[in-house]
């Protein structure tokens, strides 16, 4: 794993529309498993994507969302290991440039399909509560 400094830069894209729904799924569904700081990671990605300026530095970040680098590494990981988001780098004379891609979250019937992640999440928060969450 690559350790992030703050002066390192970084470009957001998005790989799909990302909707409200999406956003609910998200805070609903994924929470649990990612935490969060993995939450608050992948919104304010998608919010930076929709700035006019394209490129940012990890302080930008820092200072936006709170966190150290280690729980925004921590947290990408995180994001990474569930399918929420690539990182690509590539180093260029001392200096680190990010490409995050963004993906949109399983829907809540793909979600709950998956044994992985239905066991992921029963695991994290019981058998009852992953059984309402389906009703719902």
């Amino acid at each position: 794993m690559l350790f992030l400094n703050k002066e390192d830069f970084y470009e957001v894209y998005l790989k799909s529309i990302i909707s409200d729904f999406d956003r609910d799924t998200l805070s609903m569904l994924y929470q649990p498993l990612i935490g969060g700081a993995g939450v608050a990671l992948y919104f304010s990605l998608q919010q930076d994507h929709k700035k006019i300026d394209k490129q940012f530095t990890h302080e930008e970040l820092l200072n936006s969302i709170g966190f150290s680098l280690e729980v925004i590494q921590e947290a990408r990981a995180k994001l990474e290991a569930i399918g929420l988001l690539s990182t690509y780098y590539k180093c260029e004379n001392s200096q680190t440039y990010y490409k995050y891609v963004l993906y949109a979250p399983k829907t809540p019937k793909e979600f709950f399909d998956d044994i992985l992640f239905k066991g992921l999440l029963i695991e994290k928060i019981g058998e009852k509560k992953v059984q309402s969450l389906v009703r719902k």
